[in-house]
């Protein structure tokens, strides 16, 4: 519970953008998030909006999140004078997420799955998105399942799997090459390089930064 806070920088080809984030979990089981985003180029313009909705949480530590309000053209990073427009159709999500001291984590993490050695091991993540489809009018829900298994032999192999009802088959493999060291992290996979620090924590989470920031993906307590 309590009030997070996320910012993230990216830079495109004439200018950098910033997205703000503020999560409030209250102890009803509501939620509260409050959006900013503005460019370098006019820095001056923000664009507000909020969400609102119910959350839980369950014993194994993954929380299900349902937005049923929106807000738009907010006038400033608050909820104050809010319109709140109710979703005909709910969107609701569930993961697993994670607390360690000020830093909550909803996302860019994985979890061992059996025994690791340091990286060494598999991790992975699972998941549910349920959103409304508007040219089918019903629910596209899909449920997901994201490996990494990293071998001794410095080759990686990410396996995808989605299921529209919970049970998995056979899953989008591929096989790719991958460094760490001193919290760096590289993969080559797919023709792409990824390159992150990254922390093990409790040799149970394998945590996402991005290539500076260990903790570039977290919510900081407010």
């Amino acid at each position: 519970m309590g009030t997070w806070k996320h910012t993230s920088t990216y830079d495109h080809t004439t200018y950098t953008s910033t997205d703000i984030t503020q999560l409030t979990l209250n102890a009803d089981g509501t939620f509260i998030q409050l959006r900013d985003k503005v460019n370098s180029n006019d820095p001056d313009t923000h664009d507000y909006g909020a969400l609102k909705g119910t959350y839980s949480v369950d014993a194994e530590g993954n929380i299900t999140i349902s937005e049923t309000y929106y807000a738009d053209n907010l006038s400033s990073f608050s909820i104050e004078g809010a319109d709140w427009t109710p979703y005909d159709h709910p969107n609701e999500y569930k993961g697993p997420v994670l607390v360690i001291g000020n830093q909550l984590y909803t996302q860019a993490f994985l979890i061992a799955q059996g025994l690791v050695s340091g990286i060494v091991g598999t991790w992975g993540v699972e998941g549910m998105n349920k959103m409304w489809d508007s040219d089918a009018n019903a629910y596209d829900q899909t449920y997901f399942k994201y490996e990494l298994v990293f071998m001794n032999d410095g080759t990686v192999t990410r396996n995808r799997y989605e299921s529209s009802t919970g049970t998995f088959g056979l899953p989008e493999s591929s096989t790719g090459t991958y460094s760490y060291s001193n919290g760096t992290f590289t993969m080559q996979i797919d023709s792409e390089t990824y390159t992150n620090k990254v922390t093990i924590y409790n040799n149970k989470y394998l945590i996402f930064g991005d290539e500076t920031s260990a903790t570039a993906n977290a919510f900081i307590k407010q």
